[in-house]
This record gives C-alpha cells, structure tokens and sequence, in this order.
C-alpha cells in the first residue's frame, strides 16, 4: 500500500509539471514539440503506473493467502499444545491410580477380605431361600438355579485364592482346596440328575450344597478367632439309574 501511495504522487508531480509547461510556453512550433514530447512522456509513465499497479493487484491475493495459511498452522498448532496438555493429564491420572492401586494392595487386611467371604455367603444364602419358594418348579428351572449358585461359589473360592497370596492364611488354602473337591463331587451328582430327572434328589443336592458354604464360613470363622472347627457332615450319595 505503501509502494501505491507513492506511484499516484509521483504521478501527481509529473502531471503538475506537465500543466506548468503548458502554460507557460509560447505558440512557437518548437514549444510544441517540447510539449508533445512531455506528453509522450507523460502517458509513458501513467502505463507505467499502471503496470506497477496491476502488478500489485496480483500481488495481494498471494499475500492474504500467506495470511490464510498462517492462521491455520497457528490453529494447528494451538490444537496440538491441547493435546500434549490432555495427554499430560491422562498420564497424571493413570499414575494417581496406579498408585491408589498399589495402596489398596498394602493396606487390605484379612479381616477385609474374609468380610467380602462373609458377604458372598449372605448373597448365596439369598438364592438357597429363592430355591425354597420354587419347590413346585421344573427341572430345567432347578438346574438354572443350581447354575447361578454354583457360579457364586465359585466367587467365593476365588476370593479365597486371593487370600491364599497372604503368607499367614495357609489354612484358608486348604479350606479352598477342600471346598473345590466337594463342589465338584456335587457338580458331578447334578450332572446324574439331569439324566434321571429326579426333583427330590435334586433339592437334595441343593441342601447339601448349602451344607457346603455353612462349613466354609465355619471354617472362616475359626481361622478368624482360633477357635475348633465345627462343621456340619456331608452325606455322600451313591447316585444310581432310575426307570423312567
């Protein structure tokens, strides 16, 4: 803008000084040629100021899209400060967890993890009663039941096992290893009943297993407070064909 402003006054001069001479010059034929000689002149730099200007008319276009281009990389690179800033923050976060983690392993006591046992057992002895109100059920019904209670033992044992990483619960480790034995001798009766289809024999089962998790908690218990076991004998049963 600059370079224009000053093209037009250089302009302006010129054209001013072109008026002067034609006015002061005299009707000889040498003064004219003078004045068309300052005219030639004259139109020869108004061409070239208007060169100059069209070229600066190209000039422009190339300088906004500079500007075009400028404001997007900063927009980039605004956009990239946020993402290392969000990534920092991500990786403070998975270190403050880690660390909550860490602290949680530390500070779990056994009376904590057998209080979790406790709750477990709480949680099963609510399906045994659900058991109770569906007597008058299929079998198929039944077998669900015993499924959904089974997978909560399970819960239980594998509580167990975690507790079996401290170094002073080694009795619970066996207990574990005791309960897994009976819950697969049981598992393996349920299978016999699904081929015989006997619901007495059934609920049975399903006593027996409740038998299971109160000698379990008995166990916890003596562990817990050092005192004898007391515990509850299983019947084994010989499961045989029956006629259909």
């Amino acid at each position: 803008m600059q370079i224009k402003s000053l093209i037009w006054q250089i302009s302006s001069v010129l054209m001013l000084l072109g008026l002067t001479t034609i006015i002061g010059c005299d009707d000889s034929s040498e003064e004219d040629g003078q004045l068309d000689d300052l005219l030639e002149l004259i139109n020869f730099q108004q061409n070239q100021i208007a060169g100059l200007n069209m070229r600066l008319s190209l000039l422009e276009p190339t300088e906004k899209e500079i500007l075009n281009q400028l404001g997007i990389l900063e927009t980039k690179f605004s956009s990239l400060e946020k993402l290392q800033n969000n990534m920092q923050n991500q990786n403070k976060e998975i270190g403050n967890l880690s660390d909550r983690i860490n602290e949680l392993a530390e500070n779990t006591t056994l009376d904590e993890l057998i209080d979790a046992v406790l709750e477990q057992r709480a949680q099963t002895g609510k399906l045994e009663s659900r058991i109770e109100n569906i007597e008058n059920n299929t079998l198929n019904a039944l077998l669900n039941t015993i499924t959904i209670q089974t997978q909560k033992l399970n819960d239980v044992e594998n509580l167990i096992a975690q507790l079996s990483k401290k170094p002073d619960i080694s009795n619970l480790v066996e207990t574990a290893n005791q309960q897994t034995k009976e819950i697969n001798n049981l598992q393996n009766q349920i299978r016999e009943l699904k081929n015989i289809a006997d619901t007495n024999k059934l609920a049975d089962a399903i006593e027996e297993q409740g038998l299971i998790l109160t000698n379990l908690e008995a166990r916890i218990q003596t562990i817990e407070g050092g005192k004898p076991v007391t515990t509850t004998p299983i019947k084994e049963k010989e499961i045989g064909e029956e006629p259909p």
